[in-house]
This record gives structure tokens, C-alpha cells and sequence, in this order.
């Protein structure tokens, strides 16, 4: 806005020109125009927000993200995932029910003895004696300790197959924050060092530029600023995932 205004004043006064001013409105335009895009993917944001929250508002004030958690070495978070995540907690649960039910139906298949003393009456006469007897499951249960078993192997089987995945999930994790974290130190080293803002504007108040090369530095600087921003986020969403699990 103060460039456009500054554009104006000179096309005004006779020490401009249309082309500059053409320039400066056109940047505006677009910056106006991307300010508005980020002010609506803020609230559609805040909404989504409240919707996770069970329709209750969030109300985030502060603008400055809390200091970072350290990140531990690799295998120490790949302890910590483990012990807290929850669905390998009910996979092994459910590798243990399926453990119980093979002992179950192994214990119903086994045939069973019967002892005791028997008395009877027929026509008249009276019989008493020992009674012995030996009961044998029926033979279209045969299979049922052996379906229990292959459920027992799907069980484990599954609880082995999601120990791989979150560990390759945590390995990718913990390489990828790594990366972008070294990316994002580095970054902000060279924002700590750079005045190229302040420097535009003296170059370009001294004659030094032309407005053409002005605008053109000036929009190469604020997009390096945005990719920066974004590889901050990364690696926010990064560590986000990472820590899913360790709140």
C-alpha cells in the first residue's frame, strides 16, 4: 500500500509513470487478493477446528507456537509408539482371546470319564452296582480345534504385520523430520542474517533499481519467505504425527 501510494503521488506530481503506478496496483491487487485467500482458509480451518472438537470453539490467541518437544533418538520413540499405541493393544488382545478359545475347544474335544455307584428297579427286581462310563464329543466338532488354531495364527499375523508398519511409519517419520528440521534451521539462519526489505527500499528510493526489478526481488523474497513457512509447517505436522501417540 505505501509503494502504491508512493506510485501514485509521483504519477501526480509529473515524476512518474503510468507504467509504474499500472505496476504498483496490479502487486496490490494480487496481495489484497492473497491476504482474503488466507483469512478464508483461516476460518474454514477454525470451523473444521470446532467440528473435531465436538462443536465446541477453540480459541487460539496466541500467534507463537509453543517451544518444540526434543525429539529422542529413533529407537527410544519407536519404544514409546509401541507401548502407547492402541490398536496394537487390541490386536494383542485379541491374540490373546483367540489363544483362550484353541485352549477352550481343545478342553471340549477331550473325551471325559464318568464314575459313581448306580441303583435301578425293572419289573421288580432291584440292580446296584459301580457305574463307568466314558462320553466322546461328537465327530462334526472334530474341526474346531483346528479353525481355532488357524484363527489364532491370523491373530498373531496381524499383530506382527501392524508391529512392521508402524515401525517403517516411525522410521519414515523420524528420517523425515530430520531432514526438514536441518532445512528449516538453515532457513532461518539466512531470514536472521537478510534485511532484503529494508535494502529494496534504499535501493530503489536511491535510483539504484528500476521499479520493474523492485517488484520482481521484492516478490522473490516473500516467496521464499512462503516456502519457508511452509517447510516449517512440515515439519510441525511431521512432529504432530510423530507424537500422536505420547500426549
Amino acid at each position: 500500500e505505501r509503494m502504491n501510494e508512493h506510485f501514485q503521488k509521483a504519477l501526480n506530481e509529473g515524476q512518474g509513470n503510468a507504467l509504474d503506478a499500472n505496476k504498483a496496483q496490479l502487486h496490490l491487487m494480487r496481495t489484497r487478493i492473497a491476504a482474503q485467500e488466507v483469512g478464508t482458509r483461516s476460518i474454514r480451518l477454525a470451523q473444521h477446528l470446532t467440528e473435531l472438537n465436538g462443536a465446541i470453539p477453540i480459541s487460539l490467541q496466541d500467534t507463537i507456537y509453543p517451544l518444540d518437544r526434543k525429539v529422542p533418538d529413533f529407537p527410544t520413540l519407536e519404544q514409546e509408539y509401541e507401548e502407547r499405541d492402541p490398536l496394537l493393544k487390541r490386536l494383542q488382545q485379541e491374540e490373546t482371546v483367540a489363544q483362550r478359545q484353541v485352549e477352550l475347544d481343545r478342553s471340549v474335544w477331550l473325551p471325559s470319564m464318568e464314575a459313581g455307584y448306580h441303583y435301578q428297579g425293572i419289573l421288580g427286581q432291584q440292580y446296584n452296582g459301580l457305574h463307568i462310563g466314558l462320553s466322546i464329543p461328537l465327530w462334526e466338532k472334530r474341526n474346531t480345534v483346528n479353525a481355532s488354531k488357524a484363527d489364532q495364527v491370523v491373530a498373531a499375523l496381524r499383530t506382527e504385520d501392524h508391529r512392521n508398519e508402524h515401525y517403517f511409519e516411525i522410521a519414515e517419520l523420524h528420517a523425515r523430520y530430520l531432514q526438514v528440521d536441518r532445512a528449516c534451521t538453515e532457513n532461518r539462519e539466512l531470514f536472521g542474517r537478510l534485511n532484503s526489505t529494508a535494502l529494496l527500499n534504499k535501493a530503489f528510493n536511491h535510483g539504484e533499481i528500476s521499479s520493474i526489478q523492485y517488484f520482481m526481488e521484492m516478490t522473490f523474497y516473500h516467496g521464499a519467505e512462503d516456502d519457508h513457512m511452509e517447510l516449517e509447517l512440515e515439519r510441525r505436522k511431521v512432529m504432530a504425527r510423530m507424537f500422536k501417540y505420547l500426549y
